[in-house]
């Protein structure tokens, strides 16, 4: 049974699961659109063309156009594509990361400040309880109420031109002087400072960082993406009945394919080359001698929306991540149940 006292923190954890679940599927409805967002646009880049010798009549029989056509010494030849050289690029709408990232600063807040709430709500409390007013304080003591994070566990000596550090003692006695200090034991089995130097990889770390940073600026995304494979369609021409026996004579070679990256607009993904299986023979449209057909390149694309590794996020999937941030919050509200019995 939730205290009642503790309603307003789980309200902020539970409104941060409902905006994540939003964001989820904000995000997820543009990248996986249909229409979608992004397409891919074939370029022509080099041409392998053989001059096949044929007599006129057969060169006239079949229609060739005169463009393809070449005569020296009497001799005629039929001026032949038997493959060509294509690369596919990324087309994309531009993706509403700034409403992505102000929706993500909402979340982080949220979580941020139902630790808060949780400390403030016990700091007046206990005041209560010893017979003392809140409002005898200062504001300026009560402005430092708040959940504490620290890096290390006892104080160590400043290193010239490091970060300071936030030790457990200096924390405590700044954040939690108006809880008994009985409970502090309960705030620092939280503490990022049991990771030691992986202190960074702390929920409370990350998500204290991701808040002060949200305060100045909204969250660094990224949406990187990988390709589970490439599919190369060559289709008949409608405007030319021929065109599909060729297609069937058809093979498609990829010769360098882009696994993964970021979602960029321009980004080259793959090159690829469509040849004859039998270069010597002729049908006698010009889709056939020229292969200027209909090509569409389809990649399988997956997206998973990413904090930028250069902030506090540290690469994060980010709803991986924020997962994890509501289960820390919530493990944090259900451990201090009982001292609000």
């Amino acid at each position: 049974m939730i205290a009642p006292a503790l309603r307003g923190a789980w309200a902020k954890v539970r409104r941060a699961e409902k905006q994540t679940q939003a964001l989820h599927d904000e995000v997820g409805a543009f990248l996986y659109a249909v229409p979608s967002p992004y397409s891919f646009p074939v370029e022509h880049e080099l041409t392998c063309i053989e001059l096949i010798e044929r007599p006129l009549s057969e060169i006239e029989a079949m229609g060739i156009p005169e463009v393809f056509v070449e005569e020296s010494d009497g001799r005629w030849y039929v001026s032949h594509t038997t493959a060509v050289k294509y690369r596919a690029t990324l087309s994309l709408k531009p993706l509403p990361i700034i409403d992505w990232s102000t929706a993500l600063g909402e979340i982080i807040h949220d979580l941020r400040c139902a630790l808060d709430y949780l400390t403030w709500e016990l700091s007046i409390r206990h005041q209560r309880r010893h017979g003392i007013s809140p409002g005898s304080r200062p504001d300026l003591a009560w402005r430092s109420v708040q959940f504490p994070v620290s890096d290390i566990a006892q104080p160590v000596k400043p290193v010239k031109g490091a970060k300071s550090l936030r030790d457990w003692p200096n924390q405590s006695s700044r954040c939690l002087w108006g809880i008994d200090m009985g409970v502090w034991g309960r705030f620092e089995k939280f503490q990022p400072h049991h990771l030691k130097r992986s202190y960074k990889r702390h929920p409370l770390w990350v998500l204290t960082e991701l808040w002060n940073a949200d305060k100045h600026r909204s969250p660094s995304i990224v949406v990187p993406w990988r390709a589970a494979q490439y599919d190369v369609t060559v289709t008949p021409d409608d405007d030319d009945p021929a065109s599909a026996g060729l297609v069937e004579d058809l093979t498609c070679e990829m010769l360098w394919e882009k696994k993964a990256g970021p979602l960029k607009d321009g980004e080259e993904l793959c090159q690829f080359v469509v040849r004859r299986k039998n270069p010597a023979m002729l049908v006698g449209s010009g889709n056939d001698i020229s292969l200027r057909i209909p090509i569409v390149v389809n990649p399988k694309l997956r997206f998973q929306p990413r904090f930028h590794k250069s902030g506090p996020g540290r690469g994060e999937v980010i709803f991986l991540a924020l997962k994890g941030l509501q289960d820390y919050v919530s493990a944090v509200l259900t451990d201090f149940e009982a001292e609000f019995r």
